[in-house]
């Protein structure tokens, strides 16, 4: 199986765990290691407001920057994030990509 569609996979287990969590506790966050991209950021998010929850999800690229006066490559380009929730009848959508460049 090709690596994004594992990834896909497990950021879908990752929001379901984090629902799962949440409903018992109030609140979860859910890490995957080791994946870079996984699809549509914007799904697994509103697959938590689909159960009244506030949804956040995000990835990291693969190392490819050093940070300033380093030498070894340790940094993704961009971390890139989804979140939603629902305000009254209306739903919240947005995003955010920050890079972690400099110069």
């Amino acid at each position: 199986m090709p690596i994004m569609e594992w990834a896909i996979f497990a950021a879908y287990r990752a929001m379901q765990l984090a629902i799962d969590k949440a409903k018992s506790v109030g609140i979860a966050c859910v890490v995957v290691g080791h994946s870079n991209h996984f699809g549509i950021a914007g799904y697994y998010s509103l697959m938590a407001v689909e159960k009244g929850m506030i949804g956040m999800c995000g990835t990291n690229a693969r190392p490819a920057i050093s940070p300033t006066w380093g030498v070894e490559q340790c940094w993704g380009q961009s971390f890139y994030y989804r979140y939603a929730y629902r305000l009254g009848v209306s739903m919240v959508c947005g995003s955010s990509d920050i890079h972690n460049t400099t110069g």
